[in-house]
């Protein structure tokens, strides 16, 4: 469960099964692990094809056949898989589409969210921690 997810969870505003549900939407409104390493120019459609035809004899997945074949490393696969998350609708978004939050609900907790998430920022622990670590300042 994502963390937004879980803090409605957590909140009361939406039960896990919505979340799962929407969990389960998003992933079939993303693209394909093919189709964005096609856009990334790091497979071509002919690959595409090669992959997809050993994997039905192999069973594996097709992100770790195209690695098993050599046509992508692990990095390379972090870096779609990471692409592929850009895409997409957000958590929040598709809770409103399946009608467990409307558009307001959504505004106001992912406010709360963040607000309830602020940390510093590295450039104010710095300064932070410098100034714990000056000796006092004579008056003299």
């Amino acid at each position: 469960m994502t963390l937004f997810g879980a803090w409605l969870v957590q909140r009361g505003r939406v039960t896990a099964a919505h979340i799962l549900s929407a969990l389960e939407q998003q992933e079939r409104q993303r693209p394909a692990f093919h189709e964005v390493a096609m856009s990334m120019r790091r497979l071509s459609a002919a690959v595409v094809l090669d992959v997809l035809d050993a994997q039905r004899t192999t069973g594996k997945t097709f992100e770790m056949q195209a690695v098993s074949l050599g046509l992508l490393t692990r990095a390379d696969v972090e870096t779609i898989h990471t692409e592929q998350m850009r895409h997409g609708p957000k958590l929040g978004q598709v809770l409103v589409q399946l009608g467990h939050l409307n558009g307001l609900q959504l505004e106001r907790e992912l406010a709360d969210f963040l607000q309830a998430n602020e940390r510093p920022s590295p450039a104010t622990w710095t300064t932070a921690a410098v100034q714990r670590a000056a000796p006092p300042r004579s008056r003299w």
